[in-house]
């Protein structure tokens, strides 16, 4: 039978117990760090998008690919490439025309599937 010596296992133990503490440490400031970031903001969120969208809308720079229908109520995107390579960089950063799109949806902004406004996008509420 191995012999086992005391000395040993208790400097074995000791060193287990300091990378413990370690990996507590550690796991303790992921958790500081992870807390003391900024939360989603639905109250932000609920704001932000639609003055962003009407100021895309409104602004004369962008009639060209963007613009309001004659009725007031509805928008039309006239030209998407255009929209998506210029427009959307200056005032929604570097989305895509359909995380664009799906923004829209969450919005309730319908597209209207048919007639004389047909891919005009509204909100019937």
């Amino acid at each position: 039978m191995e012999e086992i010596d005391p000395k040993s296992t208790t400097q074995q133990r000791q060193k287990r117990n300091i990378m413990s503490n370690n990996e507590k440490q550690t796991n303790s400031n992921t958790a500081k760090a992870t807390s003391s970031a900024p939360k989603y903001d639905d109250e932000l969120e609920k704001t932000a998008f639609p003055l962003l969208l009407h100021e895309i809308i409104s602004d004369p720079s962008t009639d060209y690919c963007i613009h309001w229908l004659s009725c007031g109520t509805r928008f039309m995107i006239s030209d998407k490439k255009k929209f998506s390579k210029e427009v959307l960089p200056r005032f929604y950063g570097n989305a895509k025309f359909t995380s664009f799109t799906r923004r829209l949806k969450r919005w309730s902004f319908t597209r209207v599937p048919s007639g004389p406004f047909m891919g005009a996008y509204f909100n019937p509420k």
